[in-house]
């Protein structure tokens, strides 16, 4: 998730390639999808979805990565 919030796209797609499990729940963003989403990380977010992350995935809070997005005022990611 660190990885994915900050926009280490090259250590995403690394972990991608050994079967990290994107969904994963944890952390203050929920899963991987939603910190690239709430950090403004349009290409992270794009290799997840590229990847099968599912947009309505929510946290333990019910929330979305399009909710992250727009809270933090990422509206590009959402496009």
């Amino acid at each position: 998730m660190w990885a994915s919030e900050f926009g280490n796209e090259k250590v995403v797609r690394m972990l991608l390639g050994k079967g990290a499990d994107f969904n994963a729940q944890g952390g203050w963003y929920g899963n991987a999808l939603q910190a690239a989403s709430a950090g403004g990380q349009e290409k992270v977010v794009q290799t997840l979805l590229d990847s099968g992350a599912d947009l309505e995935t929510r946290d333990k809070y019910s929330r979305t990565a399009f909710w992250g997005a727009v809270a933090n005022g990422h509206i590009a990611v959402v496009k």
